[in-house]
């Protein structure tokens, strides 16, 4: 309480001189997540004079230069308002009884659309590939700078497209897809300098995914439906597999034997015979739209986003039988499973505009904490606009996830 007391002094004090006073009102907008936030002036309850929308309207005086907005079950956000006025602000409050704890948010450019987010294998690095960008977003955790290296050449960097990242440890390289081209960029994944570029062999190239021995990486391509298999050694295509719709996530089984691909025009899952290149079974979720897979070999299973239906599904891979739906979210995209394997993550990036996903919807997304054995949510907390990308750290002490619409990279740290 007496810190408290401190910083209000503090910040009234240097507000004051920042922000002269006069008499007239400012007009504040707050869309503020969760919508039952109030606004605290004074140690009173400011009420709205208007609300549309889940934005609230104030008027506030111009000698007043900060207050906090609560909620049951959040903790205390502090607002400066001079440095307010003027658009929506949008702020979203940290929940209190979560082991998911706000770190830090990194900008990544607010119209670079970072579509994807990976960790380094040492943990040190974040990786995101900009769908609207001219290459990579590259952040060193240690030092909590952007580090510039790595920049794809301008050949490539002015189309853009940029969806998805694999580092190939044995190899000591990155990969980044590159859908508008259909190229794939080499990267040292040591120092970040970039080596050089060569063809997925599809269209619209996005996911990547290496089995086990990473002897084979595997290519999903949006727009040819197809699988195509690369031999990294020589950085070349050397199979095409057909499929039956558009192929976006995989998954590789623990022996690298079979690949399983989600194909998200059908709500279908296929799975492959990496021997024979083959399709040996098709398990049908009810044409929903499969965007990620992950396996977990501990627990026998394969799990899955459906974005059409907001679930999460598992599927036991000795009988590739669907075994449970657990509804989450609006429009599920990424998830990633804890080096333990006993939690997945889930990016839900919320309800979409009525314009289409590439502009703001009504609310921000949520990234959930699904419990694997129990079948169920056991946490979540929000993210901001379009919650997309997401990975956890190799020691499970940090998450991250990508905000679409934002440009921003946020950071919690997992403290169970």
């Amino acid at each position: 309480m007496k810190f408290r007391i401190i910083l209000f002094f503090l910040i009234s004090v240097i507000a004051t001189h920042l922000f002269p006073s006069d008499s007239s009102d400012i007009l504040y907008k707050i869309k503020p997540f969760p919508e039952d936030a109030v606004l605290i002036l004074n140690n009173s309850m400011e009420r709205p004079f208007k609300e549309e929308k889940g934005i609230k309207f104030y008027t506030i005086p111009s000698t007043v230069h900060y207050g906090f907005l609560r909620a049951q079950g959040y903790r205390d956000k502090y607002l400066v308002f001079p440095q307010m006025s003027g658009e929506i602000s949008e702020i979203k409050l940290e929940k209190m009884d979560t082991p998911l704890v706000f770190k830090s948010v990194v900008d990544t450019g607010s119209t670079s659309q970072p579509k994807s987010v990976r960790f380094s294998p040492d943990g040190r690095f974040l990786v995101a590939p900009l769908l609207n960008g001219d290459g990579i977003y590259i952040f060193d955790l240690q030092t909590h700078k952007e580090i510039r290296k790595g920049e794809i050449p301008k050949e490539y960097g002015e189309k853009k497209g940029f969806v998805e990242s694999l580092f190939i440890n044995r190899l000591g390289e990155l990969w980044i897809s590159q859908m508008t081209t259909g190229m794939i960029h080499v990267l040292d994944s040591k120092n970040f300098a970039y080596k050089m570029s060569f063809s997925a062999g599809g269209k619209w190239s996005k996911v990547l995914a290496a089995d086990p021995s990473e002897r084979r990486v595997y290519v999903s391509n949006w727009e040819s439906w197809t699988i195509t298999v690369i031999d990294p050694d020589r950085h070349l295509v050397v199979s095409r597999i057909k499929v039956p719709g558009i192929p976006r996530g995989l998954a590789l089984s623990a022996d690298g034997r079979y690949l399983y691909a989600g194909i998200y025009s059908s709500g279908r899952i296929v799975k492959i015979d990496t021997d024979t290149y083959s399709i040996v079974k098709t398990i049908n979720l009810g044409d929903g739209a499969p965007r990620h897979l992950v396996i977990s070999p501990e627990n026998g299973l394969l799990l899955v986003s459906d974005m059409y239906y907001g679930t999460i599904v598992t599927i036991t891979v000795k009988t590739d039988k669907v075994i449970r739906k657990v509804y989450a979210g609006s429009n599920l995209n990424t998830i990633v499973l804890s080096p333990d394997e006993k939690y997945l993550f889930v990016s839900s990036r919320g309800k979409n505009s009525r314009n289409g996903y590439l502009e703001k919807g009504p609310e921000f997304g949520k990234i959930f904490l699904y419990n694997i054995a129990e079948g169920s949510l056991e946490d979540w907390i929000w993210g901001q606009n379009q919650p997309t990308g997401l990975d956890i750290s190799p020691d499970s002490k940090t998450i991250a996830f990508t905000d679409f619409l934002d440009g921003r990279i946020e950071i919690y740290n997992w403290e169970r």
